[in-house]
């Protein structure tokens, strides 16, 4: 949105009560991520009401550690209680223009990434709109994944992506298509703890 993460949040008001005074605070996370303003941008909220607002996200140098996880703790804070949830992230939103390579770019950082970095995942579904070629890439460049080539292996379709998400986090793809229709997604990079969050983003993109 404009350069920025953001979270979009939405306050339905199920009590008789009239809510105000809302905070939102993130734990620490994968990404570092946290929210610009402490205060949200929703003045009140009467009984049975709704309201909206973005939350713009900055990123911060406070990571969690451990394996990294697309899933970030929040509380949100009104005049009644907190409230403590879970969102789940969208790589999508998270990937950086910057991120597009063409394809010497591509070559040269694939060769300068050692073999033990490489990981690979099956696909366990792949939707009909996805079993073509074109649908594939067109379905993963949607959702923040820049196509670099293609080529035949042995009569799969095999293409390359590139993928940089906020931290400086640059993911090299290679997909898979076999004529069956199944798919499998290798990984390489020097990030290679957050190539799991990947694999479980396309899965999800492609079923």
């Amino acid at each position: 949105n404009n350069g920025n993460v953001v979270l979009n949040v939405t306050i339905n008001n199920k009590s008789s009560g009239v809510l105000s005074g809302f905070m939102v605070q993130f734990n620490s996370n994968s990404f570092g991520l946290a929210p610009r303003s402490t205060k949200l941008d929703i003045n009140s909220v009467l009984p049975h009401g709704s309201a909206a607002c973005p939350c713009v996200l900055n990123v911060t140098s406070n990571v969690a550690a451990g394996a990294p996880s697309r899933v970030v703790q929040i509380a949100i804070k009104n005049n009644i209680k907190v409230y403590f949830f879970t969102a789940k992230l969208n790589l999508d939103a998270l990937s950086l223009e910057s991120g597009r390579l063409d394809k010497s770019a591509f070559l040269t950082l694939w060769r300068g990434i050692p073999d033990t970095a490489e990981q690979t995942h099956a696909v366990p579904s792949v939707g009909a709109g996805y079993t073509t070629p074109s649908g594939l890439q067109a379905r993963l460049e949607q959702r923040g994944l820049f196509f670099v080539a293609r080529r035949s292996v042995d009569g799969n379709d095999v293409s390359y992506y590139s993928l940089k998400l906020v931290g400086d986090i640059t993911m090299l793809v290679e997909v898979t298509l076999r004529p069956d229709g199944t798919a499998s997604v290798c990984v390489k990079s020097v990030h290679a703890t957050y190539a799991p969050l990947v694999f479980d983003f396309v899965d999800e993109v492609l079923a």
